[in-house]
């Protein structure tokens, strides 16, 4: 599996990390600037992406850590090319634009993860469960 990772803030650095310790190739980067994306290229030895089209041949998974309001239609791209999306949250700026990025993607037979990662800490289960209690009156 190759991934190509849009976006070489916080998020993109730290889903590069994490990259880095699976099976998985990283193909490059995409950011704004070719400068902004050149010290996470180097530190792992990849290429830097002029932008998205560019680097879709050479992926099979496009990671999406850009600002919000670019999330939306990087995600039809992706899905168009046929490619795996993963996204940091929110997928996008409007109910509308989050349910044009979910049709392109059920379109292209292509799989989307919001990358929210709070949903696997363990404390989460006990929080939604405290939550529910909390909104029915429950004491718990």
């Amino acid at each position: 599996m190759r991934v190509g990772i849009v976006g070489v803030g916080f998020m993109g650095s730290t889903h590069a990390a994490a990259w880095a310790e699976t099976p998985a190739q990283m193909a490059g980067f995409v950011a704004e600037t070719v400068d902004e994306a050149g010290a996470l290229a180097r530190q792992y030895g990849l290429r830097v992406y002029p932008d998205l089209t560019a680097m879709l041949p050479d992926v099979d998974v496009v990671d999406i850590c850009t600002p919000t309001h670019l999330h939306g239609e990087m995600i039809q791209q992706a899905a168009r090319a046929g490619k795996h999306v993963v996204c940091e949250k929110p997928l996008a700026r409007t109910v509308e634009q989050g349910r044009q990025a979910l049709r392109a993607c059920r379109e292209a037979g292509v799989q989307l993860l919001a990358a929210h990662v709070v949903r696997f800490f363990p404390s989460t289960p006990w929080l939604r469960l405290r939550w529910s209690r909390d909104r029915s009156g429950s004491r718990g």
